[in-house]
């Protein structure tokens, strides 16, 4: 056989070969793609690396409403922004303000006697918190990637509860009527669920301790200020910048 004849003999087996093992390997690609399609019903995979939501340094503003009863008679709509400031990935320090939009009860307005007199009805929140965010989940949706983060925020602030005794006339003049200022000490557990790593809509329960002006009973001595836990679920809005 002449040499030529070889050569052309020897390319031509490894052309051959090469082609089967690229065959297979590309057999072994579209099992492998298969197998993982659950995870994004998609034939393309994109691996990320970043494995935090990015919080350190950014700053988040925050809008929410929530609605909540005091002791039954008043019944508030909360409108509430805040400010924070995460200075590493699991803490953040900031400020908040609420503003509050009351109305009677329904049952209480029906009331005929005039004897009562009301002192429950919220008007302003505002203070200093703490948020410790040590959990977060990363979620992968056909191509895209979402995070979300479980935390809970300790605040310290003032609130105002204004007299709505306007509501029931007051039949005992001497039956006091004020309104009440005092310190509040609260806690807010929250998840977020992020969007395009910017923006997030977050999920909250508020529980807080605060001083009211209980109702009062005319003829009697009033029971002054009392203090009460007051709890409200809250949904807000939210951008991280």
């Amino acid at each position: 056989m002449q040499t030529s004849q070889v050569i052309v003999l020897f390319f031509s087996l490894l052309y051959l070969n090469s082609t089967a093992f690229a065959e297979e390997k590309s057999r072994v690609q579209k099992k492998k793609t298969k197998e993982l399609r659950w995870l994004s019903k998609s034939d393309q995979f994109v691996i990320y690396q970043q494995r935090k939501i990015d919080k350190t340094k950014k700053h988040f503003f925050t809008f929410g409403t929530g609605k909540y009863d005091l002791n039954g008679v008043s019944e508030n709509q909360d409108f509430s922004f805040s400010y924070n400031y995460y200075f590493n990935e699991n803490n953040a320090i900031g400020t908040y303000l609420i503003f509050s939009a009351s109305s009677i009860n329904s049952d209480i307005e029906k009331i005929s006697n005039n004897e009562l007199i009301f002192s429950n009805q919220a008007s302003l929140q505002y203070g200093i918190s703490y948020d410790w965010v040590p959990v977060y989940g990363k979620h992968l949706y056909k191509s895209d990637v979402f995070y979300t983060d479980i935390g809970s925020s300790f605040f310290l602030g003032l609130s105002k509860t204004n007299n709505n005794s306007l509501a029931v006339q007051n039949s005992d003049s001497s039956a006091a009527e004020v309104s009440v200022s005092s310190f509040d000490l609260g806690i807010e557990p929250f998840i977020r669920f992020f969007i395009k790593n910017k923006y997030f809509l977050k999920f909250s329960y508020r529980i807080r301790s605060s001083s009211l002006q209980e109702s009062n009973t005319a003829g009697k001595a009033s029971v002054g200020e009392g203090r009460a836990f007051i709890s409200n679920s809250m949904f807000s809005f939210g951008v991280k910048i």
